[in-house]
C-alpha cells in the first residue's frame, strides 16, 4: 500500500510537513540560487523516506520565489526508449508564446543528433517493401538502400557533433528567455526505480545535451539502488559504480533520516488509533494504551526502517484492530511487534506461526533482532509477551508452567529461560504478571497471527 499522506498548500508547501523538512529546503534553495552555470545535484535518501513528497513540496516553495521548475517521474516514463525525446518534451509545458521559434530550433537541432534516426529508417524501409510479392526479390534492392543510408548515416555523424553544439546554444537561449534572472530547476525522480538502460540513457543525455548555463538537474535518488542498476547495464559487478555516478552528479546531498517519534506520532493520529483505544469494548490491562507508542517509538528507532515501512506497520495494526471488536482483551505490545516481524523479519515471523522456534529459538532470534539497552525495559516487555503466548501456543492450557523450574534452595519457581537472557528478573516480574491477569485463552497468539494475516497489506 502506497498513497500521498500529506497534502501541499500552494501557499504554504511544508504546512503539513511533520519531519520538519523546510529547512532543507531552504539550504537546498540557497545552493540553486549561487550556482547560477548549470550543474547536475544528487539528493540521496533510501527507498521509502519520503523524497518524493519533499521534491514535490520544494518544488512548490520554489515557484513560490518565481523559479521554472520541472517535475520528471523517471520511473513513470521509462516506456519512451529516446531519453533524449523525453527531456525536450518536458521543456515544451514552461515555454512562452514568444519563444516558440526558440523551441522549435531545438527541437529540429535535437531531430539530427538523435541516435534513433537510423532504426526509424531502417524500419520505414523495410515496410516500404514488405508488401511486395516476395521479399527476396527485393532484397538486393534493400541491401543497396541500406548502404546508402548508411553512407549517409556517417556524413550526419560530424554533422551531428556540430549540432550538439547549436543545440546547447539553443537551449541556453531557450532556458534564458523563459526564466530570466534564476535557474530552472530539473527534477528527475524514480530514476534508480526505472529501466537500467533507460536510466543510464537519461544521465548521458543530461551529461552530453543538457549541460548549459540556469539549468539544475536534481536528481531524486537512492545511489546504492542506482549503482546496482548500472552495473546491471555493463553486466559487471566489478565496475566501479560509484565513481561512474561522480562523472555526472556535481553536488550531492543527503536528505537526513526524520525523528521516528514525530513522525510515529503523525501516523498515530492520522489513523486515528486514539479513538480505536478509547472504545468502550475494550478492555486493556495496566498501560498498554500509553506503551503502544513506546513501543513503536523503540522500533522505529532502528535506522535500517524506512518511512513507507512504518506507514505500513501503522496502517496494519490499525486494520487488525478493526477486526477485534468484542474481544474482552487486546494486546497492542505483541500485535504491533508481530506485525514488525511479518514487515521485516518474515522468517522469524514464519518459524512463529508455523511453530518452528522452540523457546530457547525464540529468545535468540528476539535478541538478534531487537537491540537490548539494559536501562530500557521495553525489549524485556517485547521478549516476555512473545515467550508468554508463543509457550502457551506450543503447549496450550498449562498456565505456562513449562517456563518455570522449582528452586528448592530459594523454595521459589524461577524462569528457565534466564540461561539465555540477562534480564530474567525483569522477565520473570512481567511473565508473572501476565500469567496472573491475561486471559490467554481468548487471544492467543494463532488467533492473533490468523488477524495479522487476514488483513495482509503485501
Amino acid at each position: 500500500m502506497r498513497h500521498e499522506l500529506l497534502a501541499i498548500e500552494k501557499e504554504n508547501p511544508f504546512k503539513h510537513c511533520k519531519l520538519q523538512r523546510e529547512i532543507y529546503a531552504e539550504v537546498l534553495t540557497e545552493v540553486v540560487k549561487t550556482n547560477s552555470q548549470g550543474f547536475v545535484m544528487g539528493l540521496n535518501s533510501k527507498w521509502g523516506t519520503g523524497k518524493t513528497t519533499f521534491v514535490k513540496m520544494w518544488l512548490v516553495y520554489l515557484e513560490n520565489l518565481n523559479f521554472k521548475t520541472i517535475y520528471f517521474n523517471a520511473w513513470e516514463n521509462d516506456f519512451e526508449d529516446n531519453a533524449l525525446t523525453a527531456l525536450i518534451g518536458e521543456l515544451k509545458p514552461i515555454m512562452k508564446p514568444e519563444s516558440t521559434k526558440l523551441f522549435d530550433n531545438i527541437l529540429e537541432k535535437g531531430l539530427i543528433i538523435s541516435k534513433h534516426i537510423l532504426p526509424i529508417l531502417i524500419k520505414s524501409l523495410i515496410e516500404k517493401h514488405i508488401d511486395s510479392k516476395s521479399l527476396q526479390d527485393n532484397l538486393k534492392d534493400i541491401t543497396e538502400e541500406a548502404k546508402d543510408i548508411f553512407k549517409k548515416e556517417v556524413d550526419e555523424y560530424l554533422h551531428r557533433k556540430e549540432n550538439i553544439t547549436e543545440f546547447k546554444e539553443s537551449l541556453k537561449k531557450f532556458v534564458a528567455d523563459t526564466t530570466k534572472d534564476k535557474p530552472l530547476v530539473f527534477v528527475i525522480d524514480e530514476l534508480d526505480r526505472c529501466r537500467p538502460n533507460y536510466a543510464v540513457s537519461l544521465l548521458e543525455q543530461i551529461k552530453h545535451f543538457f549541460s548549459v548555463p540556469n539549468i539544475v538537474f536534481v536528481l531524486s535518488i537512492d545511489k546504492k539502488q542506482l549503482e546496482f542498476a548500472i552495473k546491471g547495464v555493463y553486466g559487471n559487478d566489478n565496475i566501479d559504480s560509484e565513481e561512474y555516478l561522480r562523472r555526472f552528479i556535481d553536488l550531492e546531498y543527503s536528505l537526513p533520516n526524520p525523528d521516528p517519534k514525530k513522525f510515529s506520532d503523525y501516523l498515530y493520529n492520522y489513523y486515528n488509533l486514539s479513538e480505536l483505544f478509547e472504545e468502550k469494548n475494550r478492555n486493556m490491562i495496566g498501560n498498554e494504551k500509553s506503551e503502544f507508542l513506546k513501543i513503536c517509538y523503540y522500533l522505529f528507532s532502528n535506522p535500517k526502517i524506512t518511512l513507507r515501512q512504518q506507514e505500513k506497520i501503522f496502517a496494519h495494526a490499525t486494520a487488525v484492530f478493526k477486526t477485534c471488536k468484542g474481544q474482552r482483551q487486546i494486546f497492542p505490545v505483541l500485535f504491533i511487534t508481530l506485525i514488525y516481524l511479518k514487515v521485516l523479519h518474515s522468517e522469524s515471523y514464519n518459524n512463529i506461526k508455523l511453530k518452528i522456534y522452540s523457546i530457547e529459538d525464540l529468545q535468540q532470534s528476539i535478541l538478534n533482532i531487537f537491540f537490548l539497552n539494559e536501562k530500557h525495559y521495553l525489549q524485556p516487555l517485547i521478549e516476555a509477551n512473545l515467550v508468554f503466548f508463543y509457550n502457551n501456543f506450543l503447549n496450550p492450557n498449562t498456565n505456562n508452567d513449562q517456563l518455570y523450574d522449582f528452586n528448592p534452595v530459594t523454595n521459589t519457581n524461577e524462569l528457565k529461560i534466564g540461561a539465555v537472557s540477562d534480564h530474567n528478573q525483569l522477565l520473570r516480574l512481567i511473565i508473572d504478571f501476565e500469567n496472573r491477569y491475561f486471559d490467554f485463552q481468548i487471544n492467543s497468539i494463532d488467533q492473533i497471527i490468523a488477524r495479522i494475516d487476514l488483513v495482509s497489506r503485501e
